[in-house]
């Protein structure tokens, strides 16, 4: 995949949650990391804000060691 296709399909998304998000549809994402966190974690962290927050989409972080009493899946729901 090249740098033009990610970015093709970074705006296909936020423009598909976009039109979710003014049909009062709430996109929301829950991602569980591990910490310390890995440099491709990081990486992806850094970049949520302008992707997914830009386009209205909620997402939240929550450290593996505090959600190994909430019954999560493994990976990101």
């Amino acid at each position: 995949m090249t740098p033009d296709d990610i970015a093709e399909h970074e705006r296909e998304w936020g423009d598909l949650v976009r039109v979710m998000v003014a049909r009062s549809v709430v996109i929301r994402r829950a991602r569980v990391a591990s910490e310390p966190l890995a440099p491709f974690i990081r990486f992806e962290y850094e970049g949520t804000g302008p992707l997914n927050l830009a386009s209205s989409e909620q997402v939240r972080w929550l450290p593996r060691t505090r959600a190994s009493d909430l019954r999560l899946p493994d990976n990101d729901f």
